[in-house]
């Protein structure tokens, strides 16, 4: 199988706690990827495009991020992101050290967070100080990403607070080079703290019977992903919660060139007939099915109830364990 990209969750620990989060990333989370072995993750993975490094939170662990940035450069890997929500940029001289040190490492994306999610835990003005630092240093990408609740036009004070604080930071089209949104129960899936704490405010139905579609950060589907996520745990994960192995306990390379969806029982089952045929077994099992935002929902709710019986649903942060 031949990868796209790499996506490295360097840690779970962060320093917010947004209600948005897939993975229940908080100040409470412990651990952070080892720098040997994000580096030997990064060599046993042959011809990707891109890298991306994210949390949780990054840049808590500032000097292990840019030893991988180093290694990735390195390894010519074209397109390097590092993704953060800018509670580092407390002054316009800590921010331009960071960001020099991480372009000169070898990053070419900075991914910048702000929407109503982020700014209740980070200060607008520290995500304007990344921003014209990002402008003074002539980063090659600038990447502001806001994501939206529903539908992004939907009229909901999530979004009214994301747009104007998009507003708030006013004309950028002289340097972000691409802007991405993401809308939580759109094209972004349903799980982690954002399926306990905001589905209350998305629609939802019964029982949908589509399939699986994996997170668009890693893109294509269960028999031909793009991309494999790595946690700081080892676990190599489809979508959070969800492993196809441990790259601590087998090598990447070799999980990577033996993943067959059919093999893993989670994902036969999902393959086959979507969601709903996890929901038949959780049903059997006691479970009471309710009323979902979509497939990626159903899919978080029943894996919770079935995490006993399928090893890999892990790890267990995913599931706010």
């Amino acid at each position: 199988m031949e990868l796209e990209g790499l996506d490295l969750l360097l840690t779970y620990k962060c320093v917010s706690e947004c209600e948005h989060c897939l993975y229940y990333a908080s100040p409470r989370a412990n651990g952070c990827m080892n720098l040997q072995d994000a580096r030997t993750y990064l060599e046993q993975v042959k011809g990707i495009e891109w890298v991306s490094i994210h949390g949780g939170e990054p840049f808590i662990y500032f000097d292990t991020l840019v030893g991988i940035v180093e290694r990735a450069k390195e390894l010519a890997i074209g397109d390097i992101w590092v993704m953060t929500n800018c509670y580092w940029a407390r002054t316009d001289k800590i921010a331009q050290n960071k960001l020099s040190v991480l372009k000169d490492a070898g990053c070419t994306h900075i991914w910048i967070s702000a929407d109503a999610f982020h700014q209740v835990f980070i200060p607008l003005e520290r995500v304007k100080t990344t921003l014209k630092a990002a402008r003074s240093l002539n980063f090659p990408n600038i990447v502001v990403n806001s994501l939206f609740l529903g539908d992004e036009r939907d009229d909901n004070d999530y979004n009214n607070r994301t747009r104007r604080i998009i507003s708030d930071l006013g004309d950028m089209e002289d340097v972000i080079t691409k802007w991405e949104s993401f809308s939580i129960g759109v094209s972004l899936s349903v799980v982690g703290r954002a399926a306990e704490k905001l589905t209350p405010c998305l629609e939802k139905k019964g029982v949908p019977g589509g399939g699986c579609i994996l997170p668009p950060y890693l893109g294509g589907d269960l028999k031909n992903p793009q991309a494999f996520e790595v946690d700081s745990f080892g676990w190599v994960l489809l979508c959070p919660g969800v492993s196809v192995g441990n790259a601590k306990k087998k090598l990447l390379s070799t999980i990577i060139e033996e993943y067959d969806p059919s093999t893993i029982p989670v994902l036969e089952k999902i393959g086959e007939e979507g969601p709903k045929g996890l929901l038949k077994e959780a049903v059997a099992k006691g479970y009471k099915p309710g009323q979902y935002v979509n497939e990626c929902h159903l899919c978080y709710e029943v894996r919770k109830y079935l995490r006993k019986d399928y090893p890999t649903l892990v790890p267990e942060i995913c599931y706010g364990v």
